[in-house]
């Protein structure tokens, strides 16, 4: 900035009449001046629309102040600028007829010329249409938000503008494109940028979480960067960024770190916290098990800890690793391997044959019960897949069995005709119908554990009590001595039944199932129907091959978790316990040392807050104390809620502490959540977005639910802010509102010609106005359909040797 001064006495011959306001150093010399009536009325002036272009730049001169002090600016500001123009106006205004909205269409002012006759005189009209256009941008702006909160194509922006015109609503002329939906939708990602730059600011510490997916159809890699942060004793995820790995090379650890790097990096525009806040903030990381994450040497994690970060605490996302136990350990046993192989060919044999699939639901209708349909059990979600589908197998086991004889008896699908008995063989096979039973038994309890590690306010300390819980449940199963047939099949609603003589006995189960449509009424309304399934087989082997199999299947689960979890046994880990009421005992001078050490390992992060040490004992004393009192009996959760919003003050380096563990997030579920929004957004209409209009999309659509109504009128207002801070078109439509309805929203109709073998074909494609780029992204999609190929085959090829 150019200095210029010059000495008091000579500024004081100028004669401004004190409009110009001064500061003098030490040695009588002027140093900044600036215009008083300009500062005093500086937010009219910033909000008045005659401030145009280059005069943005020059309104701080002389509201802040100025250094350059010479008498030809300092009087070319009092005599031309229309900085001091408006403020003079707001002053008269103030001065002869108090105080007047800067909004209002008339004035009451004094005509120098005339004497003092007062006389009407209407305001600048700058004033009355740059409040209509603000008011109509807002509105829009609010409508682009909503429009990529609920995942719209941009192209509907112009129907949602349409239905406010019609409805009476002033809007601004030509602003109901996709261009401008994504212009819009541009400066409201800016602006959720700003906001989660504030609270990182703010906070003490927080922890990233990353995944990559590869695009369906591009091949194109994707890493998204969401960012735990405790906000008032809850732990929050925010959506960070969404990054082009392409742009940095092969997805290599290296690359995907400078990925990650960017988003915090001053140049990206992104989250700007600063390097310092950036190195000494971050205190865990989460990823999948991906050999590009967790490798020893030269790993992310490895990498991230060794920039600086030695304090760094790293997770392999125990939902991951509880996907992976359970996998490993049931899929080792045969006869559990058998059932998955049954339903994946189960739920092809569905997909191939329509025919079969309709006579599966003639037969449920003509007796009248309720079905499902079987799902798909392959997949990446493998213990979600298998009790749906376990839970459906079994509820639809006697009308399939049904099925599947009139199916074979009266030819009706002739070509899968031997496929169909190997079904029919197992589900007669009531040693085959006892596995599923007990392979549904596991997994149930397994289940309990995986809906606790998705929770998004899991913390470190309930990982382990957690997995302890589900290991006392399997062993449970143990416990239970079977000894007779029909008690194998009773959890699960089967009864089994003796049809023919005590010499030549013949079996049959029955099941109680609902009315087809009574699912949906209350239970105490609800009629049911007993169906049932002879010819059952190989009932005396059934207590036999139980029997063999749970000791094993029980044991090689609890082997399994035991060897995925072992980490969480780390003595870090350990002396975190205290976080939780419940854990808390007389002895506090070992709630200390855990303190202490938890301190002493995060000290890098919590120096720069302030942290005190010393005053740890008396805080801790204190607020058992006020727990005791206040809170007895509040869940951990909602009691850090409540001292952090009312008692932070009493207890900050407590409070210090515990912001620093609820920040470690050990699941990585968030994530996976965030790529099945962006699969619900990227449909086959939509595969041409460009790279930073989907990040935009994804952003807004995120992290909407983490906001409060408060903070969405931030956004939506600090994105105005920027939005009008250029020239913008400020023309209300005041076309008839009755014009807007029946408008047929037209869209770009391309043609191209594809020659083969001296053959000239013409094809039409239909684009949608969100295409804004030449590269098709789709969405994630981890099994491709070679993988989906090999299990069915595997399944059919097993069906067939059964026959």
């Amino acid at each position: 900035m150019a200095t210029t001064t010059v000495s008091v006495s000579t500024f004081k011959k100028w004669n401004t009449g004190g409009r110009i306001k001064f500061q003098q150093t030490d040695d009588g010399k002027v140093a900044l001046v600036w215009c008083a009536l300009c500062a005093k009325h500086s937010d009219k002036i910033y909000r008045d629309s005659r401030i145009r272009g280059v005069a943005h730049k020059d309104l701080d001169k002389y509201i802040s102040g100025t250094m350059f002090v010479t008498k030809h600016s300092v009087f070319r500001h009092l005599s031309s600028s229309k900085s001091h123009q408006i403020a003079t106006e707001c002053e008269n205004i103030l001065r002869d007829h108090g105080t007047t909205s800067s909004s209002s269409h008339t004035a009451v002012i004094s005509d120098t010329n005339t004497g003092n006759r007062p006389k009407l005189q209407q305001l600048s009209i700058d004033s009355a249409m740059h409040k209509a256009s603000r008011d109509a941008y807002k509105k829009l702006l609010n409508t682009a938000y909503l429009l990529a909160v609920n995942g719209l194509p941009l192209f509907q922006f112009k129907t949602l503008v349409n239905v406010q015109k019609a409805n009476g609503t002033k809007l601004i002329t030509k602003c109901d494109s996709s261009a401008k939906a994504r212009e819009f939708i541009h400066e409201i990602a800016k602006s959720v940028w700003l906001k989660i730059t504030g609270m990182l600011k703010a906070a003490t510490a927080f922890a990233l979480l990353t995944d990559g997916s590869q695009a369906r159809k591009t091949g194109s890699e994707k890493e998204m960067v969401l960012i735990r942060v405790v906000r008032n004793g809850i732990p929050i995820f925010v959506c960070a960024a969404l990054q082009d790995v392409d742009e940095y090379g092969s997805a290599n650890a290296e690359n995907l770190k400078k990925a990650i790097d960017d988003v915090f990096n001053e140049a990206a525009l992104k989250v700007n916290i600063g390097r310092d806040k950036y190195n000494k903030g971050l205190v865990s990381f989460t990823s999948d098990g991906a050999s590009v994450n967790t490798g020893m040497y030269n790993g992310l994690i490895t990498r991230m800890r060794n920039d600086s970060r030695s304090w760094l605490v790293s997770f392999h996302c125990v939902l991951h690793r509880l996907e992976l136990a359970i996998k490993d350990s049931l899929m080792k046993i045969p006869s559990f391997k058998a059932v998955y192989d049954l339903m994946v060919a189960i739920y092809y044999l569905f997909k191939q044959s329509g025919k079969l699939k309709g006579n599966f639901y003639n037969m449920a209708k003509v007796l009248d019960v309720q079905v499902y349909n079987f799902p798909k059990v392959h997949g990446t979600r493998f213990i979600s897949h298998q009790k749906r589908g376990l839970q459906h197998l079994l509820h639809n086991w006697i009308v399939l069995s049904q099925t599947m004889e009139d199916c074979i008896e009266n030819n009706k699908v002739s070509n899968m005709s031997a496929k169909l008995r190997g079904v029919l063989k197992k589900l007669k096979d009531f040693n085959f119908l006892s596995v599923c039973v007990l392979y549904m038994q596991i997994v149930e309890n397994v289940t309990s554990l995986s809906l606790r590690l998705e929770k998004n306010d899991l913390a470190v300390s309930e990982v382990l009590p957690a997995v302890n819980r589900t290991r006392a449940k399997c062993e449970d199963l143990l416990a239970v001595e079977v000894v007779q047939p029909e008690d194998l099949c009773k959890p699960f609603g089967f009864k089994l039944i003796q049809t023919g003589a005590d010499d030549s006995p013949e079996y049959a189960v029955e099941k109680v199932i609902p009315r087809s449509g009574h699912m949906r009424r209350n239970s105490c309304h609800r009629e049911y129907i007993t169906l049932t399934m002879s010819g059952l087989t190989f009932i005396k082997k059934a207590v036999t091959t139980i029997s063999q199999i749970k000791p094993k299947a029980v044991a090689g689960v609890n082997q399994c978790i035991d060897d995925r979890f072992k980490s969480f046994n780390e003595p870090l880990f350990k002396h975190m316990n205290w976080i939780d009421p419940a854990n808390w005992c007389d002895n506090i001078e070992q709630e200390l040392t855990s303190m202490e050490l938890i301190a002493t390992h995060f000290q890098e992060t919590l120096s720069p807050c302030g942290f005190q040490l010393e005053k740890l004992r008396s805080e801790w004393k204190d607020l058992k104390f006020t727990v005791k009192h206040f809170y007895e009996g509040v869940p951990f959760a909602k009691l850090w809620n409540k001292i952090f919003e009312y008692r932070r003050s009493e207890f900050r380096n407590v409070c210090l502490l515990v912001e620093i563990l609820l920040v470690l997030g050990p699941s990585n579920s968030v994530v996976e959540n965030g790529f099945s929004h962006l699969t619900s957004m990227l449909t086959d209409r939509r595969v041409s977005l460009s790279h930073s209009t989907m990040e935009h999309l994804l952003m807004i659509k995120i992290n909407n639910l983490v906001w409060s109504d408060k903070d969405r009128e931030d956004i939506i207002e600090s994105a105005l802010e920027t939005y009008l801070a250029t020239k913008r078109k400020r023309k209300i439509d005041d076309s008839p509102s009755v014009s807007m309805l029946g408008t047929v929203q037209k869209r770009k109709r391309y043609d191209y010609e594809s020659s083969e073998d001296s053959t000239t074909t013409r094809d039409t494609v239909i684009v949608d106005a969100d295409s804004d780029s030449d590269n098709p992204e789709s969405s994630d999609e981890t099994s491709g359909p070679e993988s989906e190929c090999s299990d069915r085959d595997a399944a059919l090829d097993s069906l067939d040797r059964t026959c």
